[in-house]
């Protein structure tokens, strides 16, 4: 899905995104880490019960 909306992401500030098992059983975190960078975003993933990766144009506003 990341990878059709390369031009809505250019126009996006914030984003999070469930990066945990898919369908297949594995982990998606990170393909959209690596996506989100190439899109310019600072990035973080976190764990807490769920998988999470946050992606944000201004690296002060990341999760801790």
């Amino acid at each position: 899905m990341l990878e059709g909306g390369r031009e809505l992401l250019r126009r996006t500030a914030r984003i999070a995104i469930d990066t945990g098992p898919e369908r297949q059983g594995g982990r998606t975190s990170d393909a959209c880490e690596t996506l989100l960078r190439d899109a310019g975003f600072a990035v973080r993933t976190r764990e807490h019960g769920r998988i999470v990766t946050y992606g944000t144009r201004d690296p002060g506003r990341l999760p801790d």
